[in-house]
């Protein structure tokens, strides 16, 4: 694409500007300057500071402020930088319908522009957050606004002295990232008036040469050949000058610009293919080992009736039954590893035989606008046979919110973990309403383990036991994996060929640039998280641009672990990067990086949710306990939490405090574990609507956990008390919650332990709420009473109260429930 080619297409709104201080060249202040002359600039604050000669504006700025100078600096950079008269290619290409605006100009020329024009101005400063900002048209003044120069803004907002450039406002704000994001989905990114000045600018693209064939720099005709050869490597250079390119752009009813028709930005539209032939042992193995995943051949399967890649699940079966019911509301959810996203292809294929349209949300929010606006060009007979899939559907409840009320006509699919399912299950109504099917995907079902065992046997991937008799293997997967998906896969992983292999490549990542191992090490903790990141998304994670290119991408190394297709990072396999990171990375590796990784998370999530996830993943005690290996584990366990805390991350978060209580839980080292729980529930109680529900969920648990295993605490009933007050409390009022029926179920144990220790009177208290409990529990949700937690609890409820009729004298038994 040449650049009167961007040019025309200017007007579909896909492509984003960066004003430099060369396009404000032709526009004159109030004193009938050009606002680009800094030098004049410069000139007039050194002699004013009394400097014998010229200094570069920034130390000119820097010591004509601290020698408190009149008038003011800010009151001479409100009289210097705003715009009076402005030129016509200026008015033109300033007002033009940019998806987005940047620029490091102070001055107000783009807002002059566009208000003449009648063009909305939404002016930001890097004061401003941008994840709040999704969805205008903002113009980023990434230096400083002049129309924005108070006291607050001046110090934390502005780069002009040379104090405020070394502080480096900018690489900490989240703009870089939200320019890279806009960069990656723009159609063009044209510069404007750029400068030696801006080259920290042109490195947000990185060297990215897809972003480059789309990039182009304006730069004039009389740029000097050091300007040239500095954006070179960046895009096209444009040695023309603002006004003679603004002719070039159309006006919007001009015969020649393209016209805006509706698109998909971030739902892709999937497709029926399959397979020509079987599967060769490698894709099985590269399927179960390493999760890579070939649809056709799951379809191919699907339409033969046969189990050569794939094992057809029975939730999904049941759940083919809604196909004909109208739009339809369904949320699968499983643990990690146990196969939603192959089981959703699975769906997608029977959705796609009945003649509906299937997309699929790339967990990227920033172009469903675009979505929006397509599904609403489209009729009413249209929408009814589309089906559109959010996997992690937590993450973006108020995007689904709003899809489910703008398009009821729509079927909408869901999945999310079962963790997370159990924690939010209370707000599945309030986030999207209350006519979903809950499907649960978990378990490898009666029917399903005979053909996984026919899969592993075929291709040779049983290890040590592909010699044992079927029944064997069988009773292998119900009894040591308790019919666990993830678990048999595991050991899959392990007893490949593949793996032994990997082991060894991984030593190899050594002599690799440190980047690529920080890299993989971040896509293999993503991908044990459940978390899926594109290439971009890695890029920021690890601050490196390593993985744009084609060269890295395709290293032979790198692929063992990491896979790469249309810009995504695919270790989709939870099983595999479980295995990889507790078997062939050494602890002390992980507990040097991942820490490392939240530091960075936590600053990106400030500026786009997609991030959030990964952060609350990592943070997670699950996480770290499933990778880290005997011996010593209670130390490198505090280790890992003690390294967040010392980063400053996890100090102000309720939520890092309960997971570094949960770990201390899981050695028994209880007294730390209340201390814990005290910093949980004084950070929770200073953030103003923080729902403390799973910091006193776990703190129930540890009321009685603790009381049970130690001897620091001879409270006895009083915890007892406080913890039931929780659970009561909570099966109340989140009745479709797992997590107090969970609790409830150590009552039986704590019975047992301390019943002596009670009076008559609170043994019949004892038994009183534990009744209460079962009664509650007969009004929980279907999907509740679905749960091994709730049936669970019921049997120790009722239990715990049939050893207190026991113990209880002859005239004072308890009642049956």
């Amino acid at each position: 694409m040449n650049f009167e080619e961007a040019a025309r297409r200017i007007h579909l709104g896909r492509s984003i500007a960066f004003f430099g201080a060369g396009f404000s060249r032709d526009a004159k202040n109030h004193q009938g300057r050009s606002l680009a002359d800094a030098a004049d600039l410069a000139l007039e604050l050194s002699q004013a500071a009394g400097e014998e000669e010229e200094l570069p504006l920034r130390l000119a700025a820097q010591i004509y402020e601290s020698r408190k100078c009149e008038p003011g600096i800010r009151n001479l950079i409100r009289e210097f930088y705003r715009a009076a008269e402005v030129s016509t290619g200026q008015l033109h290409i300033a007002s033009l319908p940019w998806a987005q605006i940047y620029t490091t100009n102070y001055d107000d020329v783009i807002e002059e522009c566009r208000r003449r024009e009648g063009t909305s101005v939404n002016s930001v400063t890097v004061l401003d957050r941008p994840r709040d900002l999704a969805g205008y048209t903002n113009i980023a003044h990434l230096h400083g606004y002049v129309e924005r120069i108070s006291d607050a803004d001046w110090e934390s907002a502005f780069a002009l002295t040379d104090r405020q450039y070394a502080a480096d406002i900018l690489t900490h704000s989240g703009w870089p990232e939200r320019f890279r994001s806009d960069a990656a989905y723009a159609d063009a990114i044209f510069f404007f008036g750029y400068s030696l000045s801006d080259l920290d600018i042109a490195r947000l693209l990185y060297r990215d040469p897809s972003l480059r064939a789309k990039t182009f720099f304006v730069i004039g005709e009389s740029a000097g050949r050091a300007t040239e050869l500095t954006v070179e490597p960046y895009g096209t250079v444009v040695p023309r000058n603002i006004e003679d390119v603004a002719t070039i752009f159309p006006v919007a009813d001009a015969a020649e610009a393209a016209r805006p028709t509706p698109f998909l930005a971030s739902l892709v539209e999937q497709e029926l293919a399959v397979a020509e032939s079987a599967p060769t042992r490698e894709q099985v193995t590269d399927f179960l080992v390493k999760g890579q995943v070939e649809s056709k051949l799951i379809i191919r399967d699907l339409v033969n009736g046969s189990h050569d890649y794939y094992v057809a699940r029975e939730a999904i079966s049941e759940a083919t039954r809604l196909l004909d019911a109208g739009p339809m509301r369904v949320l699968f959810h499983s643990r990690l590893g146990e196969g939603k996203t192959t089981a959703l292809i699975e769906f997608e294929h029977y959705c796609l035989a009945e003649g509906r349209r299937v997309l699929v949300f790339n967990g990227d929010p920033d172009g469903l606008p675009h979505d929006v606006n397509y599904l609403a060009s489209l009729g009413s007979a249209d929408q009814q046979k589309i089906v559109v899939i959010f996997e992690h559907c937590f993450s973006f409840s108020r995007q689904i919110k709003h899809l489910l009320e703008r398009f009821p006509l729509l079927s909408v699919i869901l999945t999310t973990r079962s963790g997370a399912l159990q924690t939010r299950i209370g707000d599945l109504n309030e986030a999207f309403g209350d006519d979903f099917r809950i499907f649960d995907i978990d378990g490898i079902g009666d029917q399903e383990a005979p053909e996984f065992d026919d899969i592993l046997y075929a291709n040779g991937l049983w290890g040590p036991r592909q010699g044992d008799r079927t029944e064997e293997r069988l009773r292998y997967i119900e009894r040591e994996c308790k019919s666990n998906l993830a678990t048999l896969l595991v050991h899959v992983c392990r007893s490949s060929d593949l793996f032994e292999r990997i082991k060894r490549e991984f030593v190899g990542l050594d002599k690799q640039p440190p980047d690529i191992k920080r890299s993989v090490l971040a896509a293999l903790s993503a991908a044990h998280s459940g978390v899926k990141l594109n290439v971009a998304q890695l890029c920021e994670v690890v601050q490196s641009d390593l993985f744009k290119y084609g060269a890295n991408q395709a290293n032979e190394i790198v692929r063992e672990f990491v896979d790469f297709a249309h810009q995504q990072v695919s270790v989709r396999s939870p099983a595999f990067a479980q295995a990889v990171l507790q078997d062939v990375v050494p602890d002390h590796v992980i507990l040097e990086h991942v820490p490392g990784l939240l530091v960075r998370l936590d600053r990106l999530r400030e500026n786009s949710a997609a991030y959030d996830d990964l952060f609350k993943g990592l943070m997670r005690f699950g996480f770290i306990e499933n990778i880290i290996t005997n011996p010593d584990k209670e130390r490198k366990l505090v280790a890992y939490f003690e390294a967040i805390r010392a980063s400053g991350v996890g100090l102000n978060n309720p939520q890092f405090w309960l997971q570094y209580a949960i770990a201390c839980m899981s050695f028994e080292d209880y007294r730390n574990a209340a201390d814990h729980f005290a910093t949980a529930f004084g950070l929770a109680s200073r953030r103003g609507g923080y729902d403390p529900y799973q910091i006193e969920n776990h703190y129930a648990k540890f009321l009685l956990r603790s009381r049970l295993n130690s001897n620091y605490w001879d409270d006895y009933f009083d915890a007892f008390a406080k913890a039931n007050d929780i659970l009561q409390r909570q099966v109340r009022n989140f009745q479709e919650g797992f997590y107090p029926y969970r609790v409830a179920s150590n009552y039986l144990d704590y019975v047992e332990a301390h019943h002596s220790k009670f009076s008559a009177d609170q043994l019949e208290r004892v038994a009183d709420w534990c009744a209460q409990i079962l009664a509650v529990s007969e009004s929980a949700p279907p999907a509740v009473r679905r749960s091994i937690y709730w049936s669970r609890a019921r049997k120790t409820l009722q239990a715990a109260r049939d050893i207190i009729s026991e113990v209880q004298p002859r005239a004072r038994r308890i009642p049956a429930a």
